[in-house]
Order: C-alpha cells, then sequence, then structure tokens
C-alpha cells in the first residue's frame, strides 16, 4: 500500500511541474459539470475538450518527466 501511494504522489508531483495542464483539467472539470446540470450543452462540449486537452498534455509532462530521468539514470 505505501508503495502505491508513493507512486501516487510522484505522478502528482511530476504533474504539478507544469502547471497549465493541471488549470485545464480543474476549469473543464467545472465548465463540464456546470454545462450538463444547466443544460447548456455547448459549455459542456467545450468543457470536455478541455478536460480532455489538459489530460493528453499532463500525460505529455509526466512522460517526459519519465524519460528525463531515465536519461538521468543511464549517464549516471
Amino acid at each position: 500500500m505505501t508503495t502505491l501511494a508513493k507512486s501516487i504522489f510522484i505522478t502528482v508531483k511530476k504533474g504539478f511541474k507544469s502547471i497549465e495542464p493541471v488549470v485545464m483539467l480543474f476549469s473543464g472539470t467545472y465548465l463540464l459539470i456546470h454545462g450538463l446540470q444547466n443544460k447548456n450543452y455547448p459549455l459542456g462540449v467545450a468543457g470536455g475538450m478541455l478536460l480532455f486537452r489538459g489530460g493528453v498534455d499532463l500525460g505529455k509532462v509526466i512522460e517526459e518527466s519519465d524519460l528525463q530521468e531515465a536519461i538521468a539514470a543511464v549517464e549516471s
């Protein structure tokens, strides 16, 4: 269980190195929820797209961070 918690903490820490995808995730979630609750579907679609884009960007940030760690481990 501690290994899982440590792994989640490391992933979250890597994600917060770049704040833009995190902001996109939170704002996309907000727009999606409020767009669907108020039956404002274009707002919900925009929120969903923003949520998707933030997730993709966050994945890229984490992948690049893992790649840099792997390169640093090989060099040392």
